[in-house]
């Protein structure tokens, strides 16, 4: 059974997150039902707030899609976009720049795990129970 948080639960956590940049991506999270991967690869253009929708692109089926923009995430993500230090230039929840040129992703970093360990002479089949196991 997936873990699902109450109503109260919810608002303790909107209230406990204080970084603006942090409070926009959860409220993106929870009000549209977007995965960690569409959060990531938002861009400031695929936000509609003439007709309050969120374009989200190759998402898990592969397939373009629109999402509801409710009122509470607009405001949330303009206070977010006037208030940054950092305004985000091309995607919305852009990061700090670590230097890598390279497009990825977070599921990049189990890729990279399984590669370093298999580079270090570790065996595949248990590589891939490691992998089974998270």
């Amino acid at each position: 059974m997936p873990k699902v948080l109450g109503e109260n639960e919810l608002s303790r956590l909107f209230r406990a997150v204080t970084n603006l940049k942090h409070k926009a991506i959860v409220f993106a999270a929870y009000s549209a039902g977007l995965r960690v991967s569409e959060v990531v690869n938002l861009k400031r253009e695929d936000v509609d707030s003439d007709r309050m929708q969120l374009f989200i692109r190759c998402s898990k089926s592969k397939k373009d899609r629109y999402v509801t923009l409710s009122p509470i995430l607009l405001d949330v993500l303009r206070a977010y976009i006037v208030k940054s230090n950092r305004r985000p230039f091309k995607y919305l929840f852009e990061g700090e720049q670590p230097g890598i040129r390279k497009e990825v992703s977070s599921h990049c970093l189990r890729h990279s795990f399984a590669t370093h360990l298999l580079e270090k002479g570790i065996d595949v089949i248990y590589i891939k129970d490691i992998l089974m196991l998270s």
